[in-house]
């Protein structure tokens, strides 16, 4: 099944996790951060989360509730009614393709403006963070349970969502 049609499939009861952030490489990171986000993965079996990983090969022992690609399309994946959280670096373009679909995030700051990205969000209540360097089983596994279960994050996403598609004209009008 492509990644698409995963994430799409509404029959399943799992609701869905998206982990893919396009401006981020996933195969950078240590074997002990990958090992403990998919053990986090594991463990959380009632979703299913969907990774950006740029070397598939790379990964073994997969859990099934895990769908690894080299690349998606991460706007198109957020705009799927069925997906509940999302796991960002707090780039500006992850920040406001995840607003403008509503989506609550579980942000992951590494660098330039993504700091200051994720104060916004975790301000409006629409997001969690974790600490780079201290991405373990225990501190993923919290912080997505608390986006995934508190239904706060999602409600507080929602009016920033609105704003954003509530304009008068359409952005590509306005640019012309």
């Amino acid at each position: 099944m492509t990644g698409y049609a995963w994430i799409r499939n509404e029959t399943q009861e799992k609701h869905k996790v998206s982990g893919t952030d396009s401006n981020f490489r996933s195969d950078t990171l240590s074997e002990d951060k990958i090992n403990s986000i998919i053990e986090t993965f594991r463990q959380l079996n009632d979703y299913n989360f969907i990774w950006k990983f740029e070397t598939v090969d790379r990964l073994r022992d997969l859990p099934e509730n895990v769908m690894i690609k080299p690349w998606l399309s991460q706007n198109d994946i957020l705009g799927y009614k069925n997906v509940k959280a999302f796991i960002s670096h707090s780039g500006m373009l992850s920040t406001l393709e995840s607003t403008w679909h509503g989506v609550p995030v579980v942000r992951i700051p590494l660098f330039l403006d993504q700091a200051r990205n994720l104060k916004k969000l975790m301000n409006a209540g629409a997001a969690v963070k974790v600490d780079f360097n201290e991405i373990t089983v225990e501190n993923l596994k919290s912080a997505l349970l608390e986006v995934l279960k508190n239904p706060k994050y999602k409600t507080n996403m929602e009016p920033r969502s609105k704003f954003f598609s509530d304009q008068p004209e359409k952005p590509l009008d306005r640019a012309i």
